[in-house]
């Protein structure tokens, strides 16, 4: 919706995604299923990285608080501030300040009517049902902006931000990082946010770092290939998701007309063939001899 209340686009979110239905999940309740599905020994929590070698000799080292340990292949899935990637790739996956600054918050019990995003000025809006009777909200505003930005948004987004208990609300910076040339460099590869960290318009962030994870399984015999395979992707799906930020949160209110028009002008047939070049992603076979 726009900041009068008007629809802008009526297709649900899982059609704009492929066609599936849209699940919303919290970050703690996904990362317990995600440790109950490995073995206890696979996991080590409270370590520090403190050091890596990329083992040009056939294996990667990695030094913690605790010890030294050396492995086949070191997946480094450590965001946007990489300790990794600072470590081995110095100089390159700069971080870039974007200045838009996001807020993400739960309330206690079930969403309201219009559940979606909204788009205005110099901001955006979202509101996403969350098992166990909650309501997920975020917002993002461009430099200069605070959380009042949005206090006089039409309902349910002014109702929501009044709602909002301080001590929930997480905030920082929108960031994103220049993405290396190469993804791998001897047995240590990049993933995720450590590689590509974008804006979050698209919603594929996490989506592009399972992406990563499941073509560098299949290039575990040929790294060279995987930066091959990943590079021209999430370089251009950042590319898309910073001029996103042009139709979510226009400078003003011209810009904003002007967005309304365009995207309620839009067919749904042709958003959806949009958004499903983009985000209907397979991977390729790969041939092994």
């Amino acid at each position: 919706r726009n900041l009068r209340g008007q629809n802008l686009v009526t297709r649900k979110i899982g059609d704009l995604a492929g066609g599936r239905d849209l699940v919303t999940i919290h970050r703690a309740d996904l990362i317990d299923v995600l440790v109950r599905a490995i073995s206890a020994e696979c996991l080590r929590t409270g370590t520090r990285v403190t050091g890596v070698g990329c083992g040009d000799h056939g294996r990667a080292e990695i030094v913690t608080d605790g010890d030294t340990a050396r492995y086949d292949l070191v997946v480094a899935a450590d965001g946007v501030h990489s300790v990794v990637r600072q470590q081995i790739w110095p100089g390159e996956g700069t971080v870039v300040h974007t200045g838009v600054s996001a807020w993400r918050w739960i309330v206690d019990g079930p969403p309201p009517d219009f559940v979606g995003q909204v788009w205005g000025i110099r901001g955006e809006f979202g509101i996403l049902p969350l098992a166990g009777n909650r309501t997920y909200a975020f917002a993002g505003a461009q430099r200069g902006e605070s959380l009042a930005h949005f206090a006089d948004w039409p309902e349910p987004v002014s109702q929501l931000v009044a709602n909002a208990d301080p001590a929930r609300i997480i905030e920082n910076e929108l960031l994103e990082i220049r993405t290396p040339k190469l993804l791998t460099r001897g047995k240590v590869a990049l993933i995720g946010d450590a590689a590509h960290a974008m804006r979050p318009h698209l919603g594929l962030g996490a989506a592009l770092a399972i992406e990563d994870a499941v073509t560098l399984a299949a290039y575990a015999d040929d790294l060279a290939g995987y930066t091959k395979a990943r590079r021209h992707r999430v370089r251009t799906v950042q590319w898309i998701s910073r001029q996103m930020s042009t139709v979510v949160m226009p400078d003003n209110r011209s810009l904003a007309a002007v967005r309304d028009v365009v995207v309620r002008l839009t067919p749904d047939i042709l958003a959806l063939s949009v958004f499903g070049v983009i985000n209907r992603w397979r991977p390729k076979p790969i041939e092994r001899h």
